[in-house]
């Protein structure tokens, strides 16, 4: 077994640990925001006041949106943890929509790579990588 192959999978996984505690506490933040401001908009009573709860809890499932979206780029779209969470706290549209945007994405970085037709062994693991993304991606939309 080759020592820097078992160091980099090591500081991959720690590194991915790392980025997953991340995502879960600012998703635990928002979840608490999103609690307290549906709470204060059962409670309230005026139009104008409702609005404005309504505008921030919007604001606030945007945020949800853009930290799984991040999620699904740094960390990966196979990871269960994000896929959990995605499921979680996105309405079905939102879902479908976040995971086929970042199929489309992925799916253009395959189609440029290919089109560099670069022979190196690292361009073979980004083809690869983006393809196993790929594969994830679509498969979250089934």
């Amino acid at each position: 077994k080759n020592p820097k192959v078992i160091s980099f999978v090591t500081e991959e996984a720690r590194h991915a640990a790392t980025l997953e505690a991340d995502f879960e506490v600012e998703l635990s933040d928002l979840r608490a925001k999103v609690r307290d401001l549906t709470q204060k908009r059962m409670e309230a009573r005026a139009r104008s006041l409702i609005q404005d709860f309504d505008e921030k809890l919007a604001d606030a499932a945007a945020q949800v949106q853009e930290v799984i979206d991040r999620a699904i780029l740094n960390i990966g779209p196979e990871n269960p943890k994000v896929i959990k969470r995605a499921k979680e706290l996105l309405s079905p549209d939102a879902h479908s929509t976040l995971f086929a945007l970042s199929a489309e994405h992925t799916a253009d970085q395959l189609r440029a790579e290919l089109a560099l037709a670069d022979p190196s062994p690292e361009a073979g693991d980004r083809r690869r990588g983006c393809a196993m993304a790929l594969a994830a991606l679509l498969g979250q939309l089934n």
